[in-house]
């Protein structure tokens, strides 16, 4: 072949990778220009938040409804407004002794006949407790309405707290904690229990060393000042209308007496000082679950959607930075999300990841660095818009399943939240801006968190002496010592 027509042939190759060249180049400008100047938003989806009714009896007991015609149940949930937070300063769980113990019979009715009548009318009961309230929820056929406000009747005006099941829930309560080895669940726990280190709410972490001081007398005491319809809501959620649920209520709880209440007010936490780093060894644990959490005050309107745009940017989905990061772009963490905990005066922002130990270190710095990027720079246009659009389009969703509908309802009475989920949700949202979302921040300060690390201490002691000063604790949150690290100017803090 001559000189001549390999030039004629090369000339075409050089062309085509021109076009390559230039054509991959003006995409990836597109591509990027696409990103920070997402489409216009599709016009807001039709949805309204089911109204709810309410009313309040003489007793002050406060009865509220939701009507769902096309459920062939109803949902009760009886709302006593004392949780953990309420328990004496030295009997911590009490309260949650006293919920367990509400369907543990009434009225002559023993345990086993409380859980046959709630067979008998197709139903089913659970119970949890919270720091500022206490839930009880009975699940039943419709038809058999009165029967069930009936059974809560015996049970709330004349229960039994007998002694052989004060011993069953007593030893109940004590297994669920010491046979607990969920990391994720004993890294919010001690999460929880130092944010809230020096408030009522750290009540709501207890260990299994105080379940033997439980006992009968202090359980009717706690139970004759509390539970009492002037500190009560009953929700109905079904095919039921308001004056229904009254008329019934009226019937059967009209011997539920009130008694004057003491008025508790808590202020939010004192935020830290300075970081604090604690650790927790779950033996026979392969991979590190970290937690990273900041108590946020309490909100006014605009403030709390600034911070769930905050957060959804932060990690609230598979789409969001922290799973980018730490999963997509270096391998780091199997997951990693953010979420927001509400309480009556005040707020949770955490952050959990699971890592590979190895990890660990780096895992905690970038976890700090992104929550520090976005909450002292405003945020680009583009990733508020896009955690608009997803919140718009994810929260009818979230809610369409019938249990997190009902539990979503009782959150929003136990704590006045009605005002957030209301007509005006999506516009809220959509009010939310870089501006907005930068203001709302300021007013936290996220250079002192509580990390909170859990793993087997075999695979993650080596690589936190990498950290600052550590607390170690043992797996119920009871502290053990303080490892010192001696390296120098190897802060993450």
């Amino acid at each position: 072949m001559t000189k001549r027509m390999k030039r004629f042939h090369a000339t075409p190759m050089i062309f085509l990778g021109l076009i390559f060249f230039f054509t991959t180049v003006l995409f990836g400008f597109a591509q990027e220009k696409f990103r920070k100047s997402p489409p216009l938003p599709f016009p807001l989806a039709d949805f309204d938040f089911p109204k709810i009714k309410t009313s309040v009896l003489s007793s002050g007991l406060q009865i509220s409804v939701v009507k769902r015609s096309q459920q062939s149940f109803i949902d009760m949930h009886l709302i006593v407004m004392t949780g953990e937070s309420l328990s004496p300063d030295d009997l911590p769980g009490l309260a949650s002794f006293t919920s367990n113990m509400l369907f543990k019979g009434g009225m002559g009715l023993s345990a086993s006949q409380v859980e046959e009548q709630i067979d008998y009318i197709g139903g089913d009961f659970s119970v949890k407790v919270f720091p500022d309230y206490s839930l009880f929820t009975i699940t039943y056929l419709k038809e058999y309405l009165n029967d069930a406000v009936q059974l809560l009747s015996n049970l709330l005006i004349q229960p039994d707290f007998s002694k052989n099941e004060i011993n069953n829930v007593k030893r109940d309560m004590y297994y669920k904690i010491v046979r607990n080895t969920n990391p994720e669940l004993l890294g919010k726990k001690l999460l929880f229990q130092i944010i809230f280190e020096n408030h009522p709410y750290k009540k709501y972490i207890f260990n299994s060393s105080v379940i033997k001081d439980l006992n009968r007398k202090d359980l009717v005491t706690f139970f004759d000042k509390f539970y009492r319809p002037n500190n009560s809501k009953l929700l109905f959620i079904g095919d039921i209308d308001l004056p229904t649920a009254v008329r019934i209520t009226n019937q059967n709880l009209n011997q539920w007496e009130k008694r004057d209440l003491e008025t508790y007010h808590f202020n939010p936490p004192t935020p830290k000082t300075k970081p604090k780093i604690c650790f927790s060894d779950v033996a026979g644990a392969e991979q590190a679950t970290i937690f990273v959490g900041n108590v946020l005050p309490r909100s006014d309107l605009h403030d709390h959607f600034s911070y769930l745009v905050f957060n959804q940017i932060l990690g609230g989905s598979h789409v969001s930075r922290l799973f980018m990061n730490l999963r997509e772009t270096r391998g780091y963490a199997y997951w990693a999300y953010s979420h927001l905990e509400h309480f009556q005066d005040c707020s949770v922002f955490y952050v959990k990841a699971k890592v590979k130990p190895e990890y660990l270190v780096p895992s905690v710095s970038e976890i700090l660095r992104e929550m520090r990027s976005l909450s002292q720079n405003q945020i680009p246009n583009h990733e508020i818009e896009q955690a608009k659009s997803y919140l718009i389009g994810h929260f009818p969703i979230q809610i369409s399943g019938h249990n997190e509908f009902s539990l979503k309802v009782s959150e929003m009475l136990a704590l006045d939240k009605q005002g957030i989920y209301g007509e005006n949700y999506f516009e809220n949202i959509m009010y939310v801006n870089s501006r907005t979302v930068f203001e709302s921040l300021r007013k936290v300060s996220f250079l002192n968190p509580v990390v909170v690390i859990v793993g087997d201490k075999d695979l993650v002691l080596e690589h936190i002496t990498a950290l600052d000063e550590v607390e170690i604790f043992d797996q119920e949150g009871v502290f053990q010592y303080k490892l010192k690290n001696k390296r120098e100017n190897n802060s993450l803090l």
